[in-house]
């Protein structure tokens, strides 16, 4: 007969809660959101990552143990798994930048009517959509991206605590400008197919006015595909550097903001 007992129930509380919050992280980080990677996967990834960084950040969850007392098992549990949520919700955020200028850019060449099915993330997408999303993906992967994310997820046991609630406060002027941030960069990526598609509606309608006879509406749809992929191919290498500089350069502004 198998018989375990719990030495240090204060040490086993404090790896739970720094598993709660790994779990929450991994719940939107990169390639972790896809619904095609199985909920056992995840738990026994963040299993292994807290046993990794347990180490490191057990101090300050100890702290937050000792400041509220180990009877406030709920309360602790709450506050670290929303406090994960939230890390993953905004590098989820600075994912879907990308996403935007894809559905944006899938409008203006004529391709917004085209969307497929995708059974990853249980909605519809835009190819162009699509082929940005997997093509950072890769440069994140392939770059070493995905470490700077895990070293702020550790990053935050040492300054997200509880002791440290009063930070939670000032978080509403940094989201301000986050996403105005986040904005700006969507309509940048999106921009040279953006203003290529207007200065073409302008020729096709001074055509409109000079030669009636020429069905500019139905030419419209031909000439906004074709130079909407030309645009695209042309501008392409550009389009995913400046795509993935400006992902690790919000990154790096979240983190500095956590680390502050």
């Amino acid at each position: 007969m198998i018989s375990l007992s719990v030495i240090d129930q204060i040490q086993l509380l404090a790896f739970w809660l720094c598993f709660t919050r790994v779990l929450a992280c991994f719940m939107n980080f990169p390639l972790f959101e896809e619904v095609a990677i199985p909920m056992i996967v995840k738990i026994l990834s963040a299993l292994v990552i807290s046993y990794a960084i347990f180490p490191i950040v057990k101090n300050p969850i100890l702290q937050d143990i000792a400041q509220n007392g180990g009877n406030s098992v709920v309360l602790l549990t709450v506050y670290y798994t929303i406090s994960g949520l939230v890390i993953s919700y905004i590098v989820k955020i600075v994912s879907s930048v990308v996403l935007s200028a894809g559905t944006v850019m899938s409008q203006q060449m004529g391709l917004g009517n085209i969307s497929l099915y995708d059974p990853t993330s249980l909605s519809p997408v835009t190819p162009i959509e699509k082929l940005l999303k997997w093509t950072l993906l890769l440069m994140i992967f392939s770059s070493g991206a995905l470490l700077p994310i895990l070293k702020g997820m550790v990053l935050s046991f040492e300054k997200l605590t509880i002791i440290n609630i009063e930070k939670i406060k000032s978080m509403q002027h940094f989201f301000f400008d986050y996403f105005k941030t986040l904005f700006t960069v969507a309509i940048m990526l999106s921009a040279p197919i953006l203003f290529t598609n207007i200065l073409l509606n302008f020729i096709l309608g001074i055509i409109s006015r000079v030669v009636p006879q020429i069905n500019v509406i139905m030419l419209s749809f031909i000439l906004s595909v074709f130079v909407g992929l030309c645009i695209y191919y042309m501008i392409g290498e550009e389009l995913y550097a400046v795509a993935f500089e400006n992902y690790l350069k919000i990154l790096g502004e979240w983190f500095l903001f956590v680390k502050n």
